[in-house]
């Protein structure tokens, strides 16, 4: 099983890759209603500018999802909560996603590689 979502999480990953490489870069960045899964910088504005990074993002917290089994922010209900989060930059919190050490390959590994696509800034 950790081999096959590995596979999928690294699969998306070249696929977004190849996007970002096209001239000029096909950049998705997240729909509208998608929150959980979105980049602070979208909810910035009406109309943010989208950007590599915010599809990076976006890639990590559907990571997150395969490997845990748990959306982003599962423990939150409401909308309007998990905007606050993500608009504040608050991360996902390792220990409240108790199947991810199960199902990654190399957990440490991976939370670190999450936390790095979660950056919001080039010292992060």
């Amino acid at each position: 099983m950790k081999q096959g979502i590995m596979r999928i999480i690294t699969d998306a990953a070249k696929g977004l890759n190849y996007l970002h490489a096209r001239d000029p870069p096909v950049v998705h960045s997240g729909k509208t209603d998608s929150y959980r899964w979105m980049a602070p910088e979208m909810l910035s504005s009406d109309s943010p500018t989208l950007q590599k990074p915010s599809d990076v993002w976006s890639w990590a917290m559907a990571a997150l999802e395969l490997i845990s089994g748990q959306i982003p922010y599962h423990d939150v209900t409401q909308p309007w909560e998990v905007m606050k989060r993500v608009y504040s930059n608050t991360l996902p919190d390792r220990e409240e996603y108790t199947e991810f050490g199960k199902y990654a390959l190399k957990p440490d590994e991976m939370w670190a590689l999450l936390s790095r696509c979660w950056a919001t800034g080039p010292g992060d």
